[in-house]
């Protein structure tokens, strides 16, 4: 199994848009409170934010997992990807998230490249 984190964009009315609801951070709860809270909304909204893709071929029944990165404290979502049928040779991820450009309305998308030996 390889590992992919995802950090999510700051774009409330995406996030609303494609999942329904958003958290709204409470001020009288601690940061570890509402970091617990968010995930607990968001779960269910994160497979229909990203789409992966292992080679062209759409990744599904992934879990995501909240994440902090211990010495930075970033914050996003992991989730553990096979490679199990992954060619020997160049393969390539590609994460196509559910914010769009304002500009052209494309997606921002991802595409990450690596190797099996």
């Amino acid at each position: 199994m390889n590992t992919l984190v995802i950090f999510t964009e700051r774009n409330k009315p995406t996030i609303k848009r494609i999942c329904n609801k958003i958290y709204e951070k409470d001020d009288d709860l601690t940061s570890t409170q509402n970091d617990s809270l968010k995930w607990i909304w968001t779960k269910d909204c994160i497979p229909k934010y990203y789409q992966i893709y292992i080679n062209e071929s759409l990744q599904s029944d992934l879990e995501f997992h909240w994440y902090s990165i211990p010495n930075t404290y970033a914050k996003g979502y992991i989730t553990f990807l096979s490679t199990q049928d992954c060619k020997q040779g160049k393969n390539e991820i590609r994460v196509v998230s559910g914010y769009q450009e304002e500009v052209n309305e494309k997606q921002k998308e991802y595409r990450v490249p690596f190797f099996k030996n």
